[in-house]
């Protein structure tokens, strides 16, 4: 396996026309029910020396922005509402839309920018309930809806897109979740090792930070860029999966994976009308 990064450059002359002519057509008559599904509950074991971990936005990885994470701007219609992250529309599927309070907290969503804010607002909320519907159980189906999420900002944010294509198939995308307490490893990984490195990184630049005129910001990113490669990263990273299944489907000009049929049968509603969700 090539592990050798990229020149930015080469990033930069890809031909993007390539993925925007794509003749979706001839996917058309796939037998989706026959492909083989993502393995969303397998615990993922993965070398540091073949991993990009994202977490915050602002992170770069040879020369382009790593903004991959559910909470970064990109307008999803969703229903009659449109949604600025893939969070908030992900949370506001999670209240029951034919209820008035639910559809005034789905209003309340829509209005937000910020993705993080919606979660920490909304996510938490009594009347925040995923039902077991039609005797599948809710994380697999929810796991299709972020994938599905995910696959129209590949359809309508060209600057998404572009970022999720310059990172090579040899490499395996992670959400770094070392400093979050409350996900213990499922929608991302995380990795002892990786952490410890990237603390005394971060202190052995911190002491000279003044002197050589570093930022916080920049303190921060040559700390996790450059303790990616220690130990293994852990986790059944739902959202790394997620975002290398749309890869593929980008590289090879064909769909992703999403059993369609049982995401419908889900009954998501927003404003008082089912969603009927299609590739």
């Amino acid at each position: 396996m090539n592990n050798k990064v990229l020149k930015s450059s080469k990033v930069e002359n890809v031909n993007w026309s390539k993925v925007e002519n794509v003749n979706w057509s001839k996917v058309e008559n796939v037998n989706w029910s026959k492909v083989e599904n993502v393995n969303w509950l397998k615990m993922e074991n993965y070398s540091g020396r073949n991993v990009i971990a994202f977490s915050k936005g602002e992170l770069k990885w040879n020369g382009v922005e790593l903004r991959l994470s559910n909470m970064c701007t990109s307008p999803i219609k969703l229903g009659d509402l449109e949604f600025q992250s893939a969070e908030a529309a992900y949370i506001a599927c999670g209240f029951d839309g034919r209820i008035p309070q639910a559809t005034e907290i789905q209003h309340k969503i829509a209005s937000m920018n910020n993705g993080m804010m919606v979660k920490r607002k909304y996510r938490f909320k009594k009347e925040y309930e995923w039902l077991e519907t039609n005797g599948m159980h809710q994380s697999i189906w929810r796991l299709e809806l972020m994938l599905w999420l995910n696959w129209q900002k590949c359809l309508k944010d060209r600057d998404f897109r572009n970022r999720l294509l310059s990172i090579p198939d040899s490499y395996v995308i992670v959400e770094n979740q070392n400093r979050i307490l409350r996900d213990k490893g499922r929608w991302g990984c995380k990795n002892k090792e990786a952490q410890l490195e990237c603390d005394r990184i971060m202190k052995e630049l911190e002491s000279v930070a003044d002197e050589v005129g570093l930022s916080k910001k920049e303190i921060e990113n040559r700390a996790e860029l450059g303790s990616w490669k220690k130990g293994t990263w852990v986790g059944r990273n739902y959202q790394g999966k997620i975002l290398m299944e749309c890869r593929r489907a980008l590289r090879e000009g064909t769909l992703p994976r999403i059993n369609i049929d049982d995401l419908n049968k889900a009954d998501i509603y927003i404003l008082g009308k089912k969603v009927k969700f299609e590739l």
